[in-house]
């Protein structure tokens, strides 16, 4: 299945092969897409649509929710009026474009992490059976780098068995979506055609199903201890306290009831991902996501080879906004690098990395070119692995990207602020700056400043304190801030600080050698020739401001929670309890004389009809 990688690379690509025909390939092909309603499969699902129209069917696998109780009902309300299906339909007309979808899209209800992916019976025998399938791509997985184990492992890893199950059944070819950050904690060159079954970054034996098998133990034991005897104590007193706090009937049995199950959650999300993140490093790997997914190959591979399933292996690098299609700058989420670059928008100026790291950034719709190729090889029974990265070809180093950056930037502030605005920005550009200098004199430092600065004021007296809450405030508020920055930051710092990759795309290049003419403007890989000023400055930037800052904006804004009642007596008893002091009602007696009561008076007042109601036999429900 894996190739041993030729020394000679341009040998390699010297070879003389067939043309590689991608629409002949496809043309006529019954295809499963997972992951549709994610940024990728949103431009994979556009993009057979509108380069590879002749296919004969394109099931997708949606998972419904309560507000999108069916896979139509969601498929149209999420997918179908999403920015790339809007640009297409326009391209090529909205009637040619609606009956395309109508007659060739069949959305299924299903879900990756469950037994035959979820889906009933009838889908999964038409699927398999009826009308099957010819090619699965699996592009479904869990993008955060740091979730709680158990939500990774399901997605990335688990799945693994279910669609290979379905492949086996339907006796088609797989495409499974990973990552090239499988590798780990590596620097220099990562070559497509390691071995993969049996790899861990820091060369240790590994044995990926007693892995997973330790890993779901753990998993059962930590949602055990949750619920141990001293932890409901621990829960139970945390939960009152924060009722307290809000103002809530800490006594009301279904308001306690609520936050314990709220506080045991937490408590064991919190767990899983400390344990997520610490298994994932002592392998070498650089946090629970590419522990995961490198898993999730693992898995795919071995049990692939048992079953006797074609597979093919697509890893992109760090996926980022659109080059060309379904227009220049569509972005969707702030999985990717958007939050480090929304930072240095925001003024952050100094950035622990080291300025010759590669950034191996590679846009959404070369992605999806390179998927679609690998396809095409698989389908003509070519299993490899392809690695859709620049980093070898054409690489961008962490100074230029900060640079170009800082270009974009300074060509906002010129056009969107006054003169002393955006000559107070233009002096903030954002620069490299060592670990030991960053901790120094960035985040950590205002961090720990503004914690010493709110403890000397909880010191002083009493009646001192409040002289100084307009500073406690904005001490707080700059706590917070560093701490998002800071917490951003090492989140990336295995990327642009500590290790420098440079993978390999020689089997996606090589695959691009052998199109046509013709279809090499609609499939080609020209990773060499991407003029990474105008991609950054013009194009990506661009994107990211119109389709991914509002979203980061909503998410840094601090937003207060709004508490779940369980009646209209709870309501009131809240509302009366933190407005106690303030008048709510007023009432003028026949004399002219006015009274008014306070909501806390008000409160104390119905209590005491309640009782005495009750007294006198009144129940629930009377009328």
């Amino acid at each position: 299945m894996m190739h041993t990688e030729q020394s000679d690379l341009s040998a390699q690509y010297d070879q003389i092969e067939e043309v590689l025909k991608v629409r002949e390939q496809l043309s006529a092909k019954h295809i499963l897409i997972t992951g549709v309603t994610g940024f990728v499969g949103k431009v994979l699902l556009t993009m057979v649509i509108a380069r590879c129209p002749d296919v004969r069917k394109v099931s997708v696998l949606v998972r419904t929710n309560h507000r999108n109780p069916t896979a139509r009902i969601r498929f149209d309300q999420d997918v179908m009026p999403s920015e790339p299906f809007k640009a297409i339909a326009k391209q090529i007309g909205e009637s040619k474009f609606n009956q395309w979808c109508s007659e060739r899209i069949l959305p299924l209800a299903g879900d990756v992490t469950l037994d035959r992916l979820g889906l009933s019976k009838e889908d999964y025998h038409h699927i398999t059976k009826e009308d099957p399938l010819d090619l699965i791509i699996h592009c479904a997985g869990n993008v955060n780098f740091d979730p709680p184990l158990n939500q990774a492992l399901e997605v990335n890893t688990l799945g693994v068995a279910h669609k290979l199950e379905l492949a086996k059944a339907a006796n088609c070819p797989l495409v499974h979506m990973s990552t090239c950050f499988v590798a780990g904690a590596k620097s220099g060159k990562i070559s497509e055609n390691k071995e993969v079954v049996g790899y861990s970054p820091c060369g240790a034996k590994f044995d990926v199903e007693r892995e997973v098998a330790e890993a779901l133990q753990l998993i059962d034991s930590i949602k055990a201890r949750a619920k141990e005897q001293v932890m409901e104590l621990k829960f139970k007193d945390e939960a009152e306290s924060e009722l307290n706090k809000s103002g809530l009937n800490e006594e009301s049995e279904a308001h306690l009831t609520i936050a314990l199950k709220e506080k045991r959650r937490r408590w064991v999300d919190a767990e899983l991902k400390r344990e997520g993140m610490e298994r994932a490093k002592r392998w070498g790997w650089t946090n629970t996501y590419t522990y995961t997914k490198s898993m999730g190959e693992q898995l795919t591979l071995k049990r692939a080879k048992e079953m006797g399933v074609q597979v093919s292996i697509v890893r992109p690098a760090i996926v980022e906004s659109a080059h060309s299609f379904p227009f220049p700058g569509w972005n969707e989420g702030v999985n990717t690098c958007a939050p480090i670059v929304y930072l240095f928008w925001k003024g952050h100026q100094f950035t622990p990395s080291n300025p010759e790291n590669i950034l191996d950034v590679i846009p959404v719709d070369w992605v999806c070119t390179g998927t679609l190729l690998a396809c095409a090889e698989l389908l003509e029974g070519k299993e490899k692995i392809y690695q859709f990265c620049t980093g070898d070809s054409n690489p961008i180093k962490m100074r230029r990207a900060i640079e170009l950056t800082n270009l974009a930037w300074r060509k906002r502030y010129n056009r969107d602020f006054d003169f002393l605005q955006k000559n107070l920005l233009r002096n903030l550009d954002t620069v490299c700056v060592p670990q030991s200098t960053y901790d120094k004199i960035s985040a950590p430092m205002v961090k720990s400043v503004a914690q010493v600065t709110q403890t000397v004021i909880k010191q002083l007296p009493k009646q001192v304190q409040g002289l100084f809450a307009p500073v406690s405030k904005t001490m707080s508020g700059l706590e917070k801030a560093a701490s998002t920055a800071d917490m951003i930051l090492k989140i990336f710092a295995p990327f642009i600080l500590d290790n420098n990759p440079c993978f390999s795309s020689a089997n996606i290049r090589q695959a691009a050698k052998r199109l046509s003419s013709e279809e090499k403007a609609l499939f080609d890989f020209p990773t060499e020739t991407l003029d990474w000023r105008h991609y950054w400055m013009n194009v990506h930037m661009e994107g990211l401001q119109k389709w991914v800052f509002a979203e980061l904006d909503d998410k840094m804004r601090k937003v207060r929670p709004v508490p779940r009642f369980t009646d209209l007596v709870a309501l009131f008893d809240r509302s009366c309890r933190e407005f106690k002091h303030l008048r709510a009602m007023k009432s003028f007696s026949d004399d002219g004389f006015e009274y008014s009561y306070t909501y806390g008076e008000l409160w104390e007042n119905a209590k005491r009809i309640a009782s005495s109601l009750k007294a006198n036999g009144v129940k629930k429900g009377d009328c």
